[in-house]
């Protein structure tokens, strides 16, 4: 301690070290070393009025304010169930029309029901449907590819309705 008069002691009680390039802590106003100038270091109390970050929404990118007694996570929480205007369109909306069945597909299948409706299928009941699972009248208007073999177990239904029926008719002529 050949110049005591040139440093500054660092003012973390477990340190008290002297430094002869004190740095001051702009939030707090204390003197700290090189060890402990970073907030986190010397445990600021101020840190929130410098280390002023605003969260923002990772869906609709707006900034959420946020006191600083509450947890960021928790408003940005709060504002995605209650404020957030996104575009939140759900992925899966095409359910099965089947009574029983909650599948739900990215593309519509679509079943003519006849004479009258359309409605919304799932391929497990175009591939597995027995009779407790087929409604009367049902014939596939618009299967995919994968389809192409299903055979319709259902009579009567007309020809017209039919893709296979009128496959046959093209085959014919």
């Amino acid at each position: 301690m050949e110049f005591p008069e040139l440093g500054k002691q660092c003012q973390v009680a477990d340190c008290q070290r002297l430094d002869f390039l004190p740095v001051k802590c702009d939030a707090c106003n204390k003197i700290h070393c090189s060890d402990h100038y970073s907030y986190e270091r010397h445990s600021c109390t101020s840190v929130r009025k410098k280390n002023v970050q605003v969260p923002v929404c990772p869906l609709c990118n707006e900034p959420v304010p946020t006191p600083s007694d509450v947890s960021p996570d928790l408003t940005v929480g709060r504002h995605i169930d209650q404020f957030c205007r996104s575009d939140r369109k759900p992925v899966f909306t095409n359910r099965c029309s089947f009574p029983g069945c909650r599948q739900k597909e990215l593309v519509p299948i679509l079943v003519n029901k006849w004479p009258i409706t359309t409605v919304n299928t799932c391929p497990w009941y175009l591939s597995y449907s027995g009779p407790l699972h087929t409604p009367q009248g049902v014939v596939v208007v618009v299967p995919a590819p994968a389809w192409k073999g299903l055979r319709h177990e259902l009579e009567p239904h007309p020809p017209s309705y039919c893709l296979e029926c009128v496959e046959h008719e093209l085959d014919r002529v």
